[in-house]
């Protein structure tokens, strides 16, 4: 799913939730109650007086206003679990028209529901249930982050960069955040315990002590050294602070709506003593603290979590887990809720059973709601007992020669110098050579076929696993095809000569989306589905011109590529074509200069490559590594995927895996744009 995608459905349940703001604010709630629309649909039970009136029928309004975004987003969850890739993307990524077209028929449906006990009686059962459940995804997101701003703080100091002063700022920032957010935890427990124990809340001391000893638990057992390999102060506190400062905000939230008077928390510094649908501080901080885990899932690109991390299982193959629509919109169905609930303070409905009028017999809110105690209580150890769980998992059943790394998706630290015979629980592929000679072993692999692991790539069921192999000792790292996913035998085939087309439609597929290519253990299913979408196109586009042209198999130049598809694949320009080669007399002219000049535009582009009637293409990030994409089979195997932060490392390990082809024979960089 494009980021933009779920920035744009966060941006809308923003826009929703600050429209109900403006609904509860003074002086407008009053005028929007005495509109004709709001007449028409909603009337109040005479027994009412009129605070309580406009108290019900504010509660009624906010639970038709959020019921469409939670139907929406739960009716997108549904529909696109089936596996049909095409269709997903499609509709979660555009049909944008559609989806608004749905949206308010929806809202349309929920103002015209009769008004009666059924829907709000079973709706807000409903509505605490996802509220606990998206609580506990809360919990898991704010840990992921905390772990990734760890896990980004340890990449720097071993980068080197604890003299600059950016990286000093940010971890001080980090630092006093963290103690801050203790501070505030640890102040929060502390007034509870002299205010409210004035009123002998026996209970409330109990949960209180339960929930801080069970954060403080998890923080030591994520001490180990199975879990943390990092245990330095920036790394370790924000974790442990994050933890505290959510289990303590969930407490609280649990100790305002409970029934015993004295000790609910209703009526001190967190809200108002009276009954009320506003926005007070309680409602800003839960929104505040959804919203940001929200936009934290929303702007990540891992596809997997350091909690989720701790669950795999080291000993046996990494199942390959793609970002989740149907999960995403999930989660955003019980955010939904979620909003709904702190918006109406947790309030459950009092029903008059004995109601002669059909139209109404919501007849006031209940403050203490005996459900909502219990579900909030729950909600605030489960998952606290999740993490400690997960982590004691990971403890007795990851490989004892194997550590955790901070970043999310749990990445592996393999020693400096594996003994011979060890068998060692990677999945990756590291060379084991020296670094003059790294290059070369892994070229010889590509070149015969012959690995000392024979993984590069396998089925599971129905999902092709693509496994990454690194060059030791240099940046470079490959994803090696199966024989089956190549230009020359893809469905069946014997031969083709489309990878001047595959190219330019790689480099199309490239730089009209937000595809990125993280160094994980298993390719990304997009990178997967673009080689495979591009090889069938390019073979087929490839066929059509020869069966024109009546002239058996010809090779095609990016010129000619761009006459006959030029307009279909709206391909804006070319740029110059440059010679090069691999070893040249003249520091322009080769490889390695060209691409280090065309880097320095720092924006995300294409270039192809082409030299002994062979097309590849060079794929830009900005601000990010440089890949190099080839649908010719390699050995034994297809085609090819390889990446590199470093310019000169990735040109070397070309060098080496085409050395089959003069080296010193000139070849053309060929820049295109669409």
């Amino acid at each position: 799913m494009l980021v933009k995608s779920r920035i744009v459905y966060e941006c809308a349940l923003c826009l929703w939730t600050l429209a109900t703001f403006i609904v509860t604010a003074p002086g407008i709630n009053e005028k929007f109650l005495e509109t004709t629309m709001v007449k028409s649909l909603f009337t109040c039970q005479r027994i009412m007086d009129e605070k309580t009136c406009r108290e019900v029928l504010t509660y009624e309004i906010f639970y038709r206003l959020f019921l469409v975004i939670t139907v929406y987003h739960f009716i997108l969850a549904f529909i696109l679990l089936p596996n049909f890739p095409a269709i997903r993307e499609r509709l979660h990524n555009e049909c944008w028209v559609f989806k608004l077209l749905s949206l308010a028929a929806i809202s349309i449906g929920a103002l015209y529901i009769p008004q009666h006990s059924y829907f709000i009686v079973y709706f807000s059962y409903v509505v605490l249930i996802g509220s606990s459940l998206f609580i506990m995804f809360q919990f898991f997101l704010w840990v992921d982050l905390a772990e990734a701003l760890g896990a980004w703080v340890t990449e720097q100091q071993e980068k080197g960069s604890k003299r600059k002063t950016s990286f000093k700022v940010m971890l001080v920032l980090l630092i006093c955040n963290s103690y801050l957010l203790l501070a505030v935890s640890l102040g929060t427990v502390a007034y509870i315990l002299v205010v409210a124990s004035i009123q002998n809340c026996i209970w409330n001391d109990i949960f209180i002590v339960l929930i801080l000893g069970a954060s403080f638990i998890s923080f030591g057992i994520s001490l180990h050294p199975r879990i943390r390999t990092n245990i330095q102060t920036a790394a370790v506190i924000l974790p442990c602070a994050v933890v505290i400062f959510h289990s303590v905000f969930v407490m609280v939230l649990a100790l305002t709506i409970q029934g015993g008077r004295g000790c609910n928390l209703e009526g001190t510094f967190l809200s108002r003593q009276k009954i009320s649908t506003r926005v007070h501080l309680k409602s800003i901080t839960a929104l505040s603290l959804m919203h940001a885990a929200i936009v934290y899932e929303c702007l990540r690109s891992s596809r997997d979590s350091f909690t989720l991390g701790l669950l795999k299982d080291t000993k046996t193959d990494e199942e390959h887990l793609s970002y989740s629509y149907s999960v995403f919109h999930f989660l955003m169905s019980t955010g939904s809720m979620y909003t709904l609930a702190t918006l109406t303070n947790w309030y459950g409905p009092i029903i008059n059973r004995f109601s002669q009028n059909d139209k109404s017999s919501l007849v006031g809110l209940q403050a203490d709601w005996k459900l909502a105690q219990i579900v909030t209580m729950v909600t605030s150890c489960m998952p606290l007992l999740l993490y400690i769980s997960f982590m004691i998992y990971a403890i007795l059943t990851l490989d004892p020669h194997i550590q955790s790394q901070v970043l999310s998706g749990g990445s592996i630290y393999l020693p400096l110098e594996p003994k011979a015979g060890c068998e060692v629980a990677n999945r990756k592929n590291y060379v084991e050579s020296i670094r003059n000679g790294a290059l070369a072993s892994s070229g010889e692999i590509l070149r015969v076929g012959k690995s000392k692991q024979e993984y590069p790539s396998q089925k599971q069921g129905t999902n092709l696993l693509v496994r990454c192999e690194r060059v030791r000792d240099t940046s470079v790292f490959f994803y090696h095809f199966p024989r089956e996913i190549c230009q020359s035998y893809y469905g069946g085939r014997n031969g083709s000569n489309a990878c001047t087309v595959i190219a330019v439609l790689i480099a199309k597929a490239f730089c009209c989306s937000n595809l990125d290519l993280l160094e994980t253990d298993l390719l990304d299913e997009s990178w997967i589905n673009l080689y495979s979408s591009c090889i069938a196109e390019g073979n087929r586009l490839y066929d059509m011109v020869i069966n024109l042209k009546k002239q058996g198999a010809i090779y095609l130049s990016v010129e000619d590529v761009v006459e006959e598809f030029g307009e279909m694949l709206q391909i804006k320009n070319l740029g110059f074509s440059l010679p090069v080669s691999f070893v040249s007399e003249t520091e322009t002219a080769t490889v390695s200069y060209q691409l280090e000049r065309l880097r320095k535009f720092n924006e995300k582009s294409a270039v192809i490559f082409i030299k002994d009637s062979r097309s590849g293409v060079f794929l830009f990030f900005k601000d990010g590594p440089l890949l190099f994409a080839d649908s010719h089979p390699y050995g034994s195997g297809g085609a090819l995927l390889v990446c590199s932060t470093n310019v000169n490392e990735l040109v070397m390990y070309l060098a080496e895996i085409l050395r089959v082809t003069s080296l010193k024979g000139l070849g053309a960089l060929l820049p295109i744009y669409f």
